[in-house]
């Protein structure tokens, strides 16, 4: 299984990938540093699903109109 990251903004139909990660939580703390590395600090964070087996996700952090998105992809050897 693998995740892929994407920083969204619907009203401008941007979908932009920023990397994929082997676990939700490195994906997550790939999000965490960069926002680290641009001092920036959510108010909050709301996290929703994608998808009805809940393993896609997506982060509110704020901004109301930009959100992260966390795509689960099954991978088979």
């Amino acid at each position: 299984m693998m995740y892929s990251v994407h920083w969204v903004v619907p009203i401008k139909n941007i979908d932009e990938k920023h990397g994929e990660f082997n676990t939700l939580e490195e994906a997550q703390a790939s999000v965490h540093a960069f926002w680290q590395s641009k001092n920036f600090k959510p108010l909050y964070i709301r996290e929703t699903l994608l998808d009805t087996n809940g393993a896609s996700i997506k982060w509110d952090y704020g901004s109301h109109v930009a959100f992260y998105e966390f795509i689960f992809h099954s991978t088979t050897n």
